[in-house]
């Protein structure tokens, strides 16, 4: 394993990528990997060359980070595969807030440790909070990296990218009681997702507005800075890199007494916003909501003050100086984000706009997919009504032919009984003639077969009644069925008609907030266009002034007085010690002497006695503020730390002592001389 490794922790767009080249650029063998605990790693894991060809230079351009010479992620990409199987998706967001027997990517930094080809250099933007765990388990040397809030959360809107990111961070597991607090406030819902880009695609679709977006950049920037107070080895201000050059060599110093060496700082430059009473108005409010939620989360009145300390200790340079004596680059500079913002914010709205259009062509498709859907369900029903009128028709039809079939059949039986009667006539008459009894009985013979004949037909349009009952009772049944259907449509059609209405109530909607949003491009393209015009008429003012000759003829004036300005201020400074010299002397001589008096009590009483009042009191006044007496009666320790029954301290009178009077050094001096003394007791019995 290599040395102990270097760990560089941020927030976003804290100068991370210029520090994190400077180690890389150093010839002292650094391996630098730049955030590692990525999602892009996560996606590379089986498909390395992604960190390649995923952080192009076009796509990093907007971001302004310093040149590189190198790929950002080259030194993970050489080091695969030996991390691929140590890097848990888990580890990137839901671990920001996990205690430390969570997976918080201890494994992965190890193996990168294990497989780097130098002293290992980590710079992280997503591990503010793990610091104390990382030093606990892999050890190194912790930088905290930090910036003033105001232009590091205006450098954030270069893209969406980061707002998400602080989203996703924000809804990690276990996080600390202020951010529950602001979860509450905001209404903020915690969700779950399997995978990274998932929750990118979910975040998506909940954009932040700006006092949301800074309320909780802010959380981040307070529990970070607390914690990089704390843990880090090295505290790291980036404005004040980019402003003094004894910054610069007094951070050098420290890095190399940690055994850092090689690195130059001398191009650091990071930029710096100019901010007017809007908008400090804008970033106090917000910040003294963040404020509450950490009192209310735990922390003391003394956590804030230190916050607020530092950050006021390291507030930059230029918010110090009028805007006539800023350089002509770094306003052009913020002229120039101003433009990119403006142009951003364009390509946003437009993209909004589309996608907005988009949802409302899609609305009305469906619609008309509904509608058509409707139509053809309608259809069906008609034909199925069609079909049970048919079959009803039907069944009466055959209800009709069954009754003529008895009919026949009826008419059928009374002429064999009119047979019977006339065959029974002719059997009396064959008694009569026996010739025409043999007819007769002929006759008989043949009615008697025709009238089976005719009783066979009858049972045939028996059974086909009874068939015809049969068909009609399924033609009812069938009738029946048809109705239930046409129900279960009807049902169908109104389910539908209410998906349509809903529908229509969403495009509505959908109208509504394309109105909204268009209102809201054109109060975005008026703003735009009023600090394009502002910045734009500074750039012209300063470019005519410093193109005039009057200006260009006035330099080397200017120079001499700034030289005649710095020796006038370097002479008061030496004048204004050498006068103090005398008065210091004469201070430290009369304390002397005072301190003397006081432990002689035979002379401190003849000073009381002789000395005027009004010159005692101000020789009292000047005892007590260099702590050689208290109250009104001087105490010595050497004095105080003797027996009562010492004979100096029985010949003085009895001393009684009025804290309030005290100075605060002297209170203290006091406690002390009675701990001293109660403890001598105590070894003396």
């Amino acid at each position: 394993m290599n040395e102990s490794p270097i760990f560089i922790h941020s927030l976003f767009r804290a100068g991370s990528t210029y520090l994190f080249n400077v180690f890389r650029r150093s010839v002292d063998g650094y391996w630098c990997y730049q955030e590692a605990l990525h999602e892009a790693a996560v996606f590379a894991r089986n498909s390395p060359k992604l960190l390649l060809e995923g952080f192009g230079e076009e796509k990093v351009a907007p971001l302004r980070h310093p040149q590189i010479t190198t790929p950002y992620f080259q030194e993970l990409y050489d080091t695969w595969p030996a991390w691929k199987d140590a890097l848990n998706e888990s580890a990137v967001y839901d671990g920001y807030f996990a205690p430390p027997n969570a997976d918080i990517g201890i494994p992965y930094w190890r193996t990168l440790i294990e497989a780097a080809k130098g002293r290992a250099v980590f710079q992280e933007c997503r591990t503010a909070s793990r610091i104390a765990a990382i030093k606990e388990q892999l050890g190194g040397y912790h930088i905290y990296l930090w910036r003033n809030p105001w232009d590091q959360w205006w450098s954030y809107k270069v893209t969406p990218y980061f707002d998400m990111a602080n989203q996703l961070i924000i809804n990690a597991p276990n996080p600390p009681a202020a951010l529950v607090a602001l979860h509450s406030a905001l209404g903020f819902e915690k969700h779950e997702h399997v995978d990274i880009s998932r929750a990118f695609a979910y975040i998506g679709t909940k954009p932040l507005s700006a006092e949301e977006s800074y309320l909780i950049f802010y959380m981040l920037w307070c529990l970070g800075l607390q914690q990089g107070g704390i843990q880090a080895d090295l505290m790291l201000n980036i404005d004040r890199l980019s402003d003094s050059p004894i910054y610069q060599t007094e951070v050098k110093q420290q890095l190399e007494e940690g055994g850092i060496t090689g690195l130059d700082f001398a191009d650091c430059h990071v930029p710096q916003g100019l901010y007017l009473d809007q908008d400090r108005a804008f970033f106090a409010g917000l910040e003294d909501r963040v404020h509450s939620w950490l009192l209310i989360g735990g922390w003391s009145q003394d956590d804030l003050d230190k916050i607020q300390a530092l950050r006021e200790q390291f507030l930059p340079v230029s918010w110090h100086d009028s805007i006539e004596t800023l350089s002509p680059f770094d306003l052009t500079e913020q002229t120039t984000r101003a433009r990119s913002l403006a142009r951003r914010f364009e390509t946003s709205a437009s993209e909004i706009s589309r996608e907005k259009a988009k949802e409302v062509a899609n609305a009305n498709a469906l619609t008309q997919q509904y509608e058509i859907r409707v139509q053809q369900t309608q259809a069906i029903v008609q034909q199925e009504i069609d079909r049970a009128a048919q079959a009803e028709l039907c069944a009466q039809q055959a209800e009709a032919c069954a009754q003529q079939e008895a009919t026949r059949a009826k008419q059928a039986e009374a002429w064999g009984q009119q047979e019977a009667a006339r065959a029974e006539q002719a059997e009396s008459r064959a008694q009569q003639a026996e010739t025409r009894a043999h007819q007769e009985a002929t006759r008989a013979k043949q009615a008697e077969a025709l009238g089976q004949q005719e009783a066979a037909r009858a049972e045939q349009a028996e059974s086909r009644a009874r068939q015809a009952e049969t068909r009609a009772h399924r033609e009812a049944a069938r009738a029946k069925q048809a109705e239930v259907f046409v129900a279960q449509q009807n049902q169908q059609i109104e389910a539908l008609n209410s998906t349509i209405a809903n529908l229509q109530a969403h495009s509505v909607w959908l109208q509504n907030e394309w109105e909204a949003t268009k209102n809201k491009i054109n109060e975005l393209q008026q703003t735009s266009h009023h600090w394009w015009t502002l910045a734009d008429q500074f750039n012209r003012e300063l470019q005519t002034v410093y193109q005039s000759k009057s200006w260009r003829i006035t330099w080397p004036l200017r120079k001499m007085m700034q030289l005649f300005s710095w020796l006038i201020f370097q002479s008061n400074l030496f004048l204004r010690e050498v006068i103090r010299l005398p008065k210091r002397a004469a201070r430290w001589v009369l304390a002397k002497i005072m301190w003397f008096v006081i432990r002689q009590p035979r002379l401190f009483l003849l000073s009381r006695k002789w000395l005027p009042s009004r010159f005692r009191q101000h020789l009292r006044l000047f005892a007590m503020a260099r702590g050689l007496i208290r109250g009104q009666t001087a105490v010595h320790a050497a004095t105080v730390a003797l027996p009562r029954e010492h004979p100096r301290l029985q010949e003085m009178p009895n001393i009684t002592m009025d804290l309030s009077t005290m100075t605060p050094r002297a209170r203290q001096i006091y406690a002390n001389f009675k701990t001293a003394i109660s403890k001598r007791r105590v070894e003396q019995h």
